[in-house]
């Protein structure tokens, strides 16, 4: 109003050539502005930030700015190098070399932040639409930025991309041909690899050097600081990008090298004394985010894979198995919930429509355990299956990374990952009171004659193995899955994978008939061992001495139930020494 009104003075007072006059200069005066301000704001700002955390190592921290200079790249950049306390003359050098480079910036923080303090420090001052952490002891090579943008520009569900290296410790980003590689050998070898493609990434990214869009660190926030020495904040950090409904990638015509741990070697730092704290922290965090609902994305109706969840009269548990599942980064699956004989929980089924596709069958009486399982495959239309029993869960990455297999193995049908045992206090619980570490098993056909070791909720199946090899044996009330495993054995070998994605969970205030009921366990067990006979007298000898273990887990339960009879809290004290004596810790 105050332009109209002073144009229309100026036309009173000063007539219309003078007002056409006064607009014109007011109009190039202010295409000045703005082109002053472009050029400003062009100057302060990249397309990609570069956060280098550094704590002393200073070669190898010269080398890296050094090489990031010397490569080609059309992309513009910052770097800025965030240094936690070095004691090797690292502030006199990168001092000197930022009045030397262009947009290279220094920081040194007054005490040691860690790796995810420098980083989240260098995050607040980046100005990039894409921010790259990158360790010291790399050396990126030609059009490595160009390359990782390439990849986000592609894909807008895109949130961390990580480019290929010869080093990389438990990463998927590691170059099996590179692992020998010489720093003087990687700008050739890099132009080798330009015609590889992109894969995604079902869990994690290594944080060696990843490129990450602006808009995940504006949704998620920063890295944990709360991780001790540098381990499992990456892990974390994937975490919380993947519940956010942002996916993972490797640009695998992308090379960095990574001259690997040379903070920790050179300063002496454990990896290991701090990673059983790191890792409990994170499966803590992982198991509490899994088991939260959150806003739904648009599900696939296409499934691929169908989950079979059995559940009876333990709606909490339910809920949050069912969450899990909600919260899955792969999305083409339907889930048949199998209520046998328990209360309607169709409120519940209403809850989880909105997230995937939900077929309720309810069994108005109990069938039994595997009946239940068979009336849900009977039910499923994907090409595989999947399972889970509503008190256990799944990691978000659970079904992506047993997807992701059958490319891999096209011509497989069995597929199966990794767990940890979860105590907790009782079944309203959020927190774990233990999560223990399961080694990981590789398949051996004749060790699977003895035990199982692959629980139900961790294997993918063809759904024509019902066809092939007919369906749970409904003799069986408990280790259904275990005869199952034992007869597709016989023809068939499992792919594993060694990725942690469930949690088998036991609640001490009603542990699972896997453990309160070890005498229907026997007589299961017995059946099995009759149903597939073995001649191989050292696996009967195993199968004997199997037995042998469940008949003393029997007498030693019935003793602790003796001891303990009459003390204060004595079923939550029952349920805590059977699990030791169990499961073994």
């Amino acid at each position: 109003m105050h332009f109209i009104s002073r144009a229309v003075d100026i036309l009173k007072q000063e007539g219309l050539v003078s007002l056409f006059r006064k607009v014109k200069n007011k109009i190039y005066k202010s295409r000045q502005f703005q082109k002053e301000l472009g050029k400003a704001l062009s100057a302060d700002s990249s397309d990609v930030s570069i956060i280098i955390p550094v704590y002393n190592a200073i070669d190898f921290t010269i080398a890296c700015i050094e090489k990031i200079y010397s490569v080609q790249n059309k992309a513009s950049f910052e770097i800025i190098v965030v240094d936690n306390g070095s004691q090797d003359g690292t502030p006199e050098r990168l001092q000197a070399l930022a009045k030397e480079k262009d947009k290279l910036t220094y920081y040194r923080l007054e005490s040691n932040r860690g790796f995810s303090g420098g980083v989240n420090f260098g995050f607040k001052k980046a100005k990039g639409r894409f921010l790259v952490i990158l360790n010291n002891d790399t050396l990126p090579t030609d059009n490595w930025l160009d390359l990782l943008i390439a990849a986000f520009e592609k894909d807008p569900t895109l949130g961390i991309v990580s480019p290929m290296t010869n080093y990389v410790g438990e990463g998927p980003q590691l170059d099996y041909a590179a692992i020998n590689i010489k720093p003087n050998e990687i700008d050739n070898y890099a132009k080798t690899i330009l015609d590889r493609g992109f894969c995604y990434e079902p869990n994690r990214l290594v944080f060696f050097c990843v490129m990450i869009r602006k808009a995940v660190i504006d949704q998620i926030g920063y890295l944990d600081e709360g991780y001790l020495k540098g381990n499992f904040e990456d892990d974390d950090f994937n975490l919380r990008a993947i519940l956010s409904g942002f996916r993972l990638g490797i640009s695998q015509n992308a090379f960095v090298y990574h001259h690997g741990s040379i903070t920790f070697n050179k300063n002496r730092i454990s990896h290991t004394e701090h990673m059983v704290l790191n890792r409990n922290r994170f499966y803590l965090k992982a198991g509490r985010l899994s088991t939260t609902l959150r806003h739904y994305n648009s599900y696939n109706s296409n499934s691929l894979v169908s989950v079979i969840l059995r559940t009876v009269n333990r709606p909490a548990l339910l809920m949050q198995s069912l969450t899990s599942l909600a919260n899955q980064s792969f999305k083409q699956f339907e889930v048949i919930l199998v209520n046998d004989g328990g209360e309607d929980v169709q409120n519940i089924v209403d809850v989880f429509s909105p997230y995937f596709p939900i077929r309720y069958v309810f069994h108005q009486e109990s069938k039994g355990r595997t009946p239940a399982l068979n009336a849900g495959v009977k039910n499923a239309n994907a090409e595989w299956v999947a399972f889970l029993d509503d008190d256990d869960i799944v990691y978000p990455w659970h079904l992506e990374t047993l997807v992701q297999a059958i490319d891999k193995h096209s011509n497989q049908k069995l597929f199966y990952t990794n767990y940890y045992y979860t105590i907790l206090k009782n079944t309203a619980s959020k927190e774990p009171l233990l999560i223990h570490d399961v080694d990981a098993w590789t398949f051996n056909k004749s060790q699977l004659l003895v035990a199982n070791r692959i629980p139900i909720h961790t294997f993918l199946l063809s759904k024509t193995c019902f066809t092939e090899f007919g369906l749970f044996d409904e003799n069986l009330t408990m280790l259904e899955d275990f005869e199952y495993l034992i007869r597709l054995s016989k023809e068939l070998n499992f792919i594993h994978i060694n990725r942690k994605t469930a949690e088998y969970r036991f609640y001490l205030d009603g542990l699972n008939s896997m453990i309160s009921q070890r005498e229907k366990l026997n007589s299961a067990l017995s059946y099995i061992y009759k149903k597939h006979p073995v001649e191989d007298n050292l696996i009967q000898k195993q199968r004997e001495t199997e037995l042998q273990l469940l008949n003393s887990h029997i007498d030693q339960i019935n003793k602790l139930k003796q001891e303990l009879t009459g003390t204060p809290n004595t079923d939550k004290k029952i349920m805590s020494r059977i699990a030791q004596t169990v499961l073994g810790f």
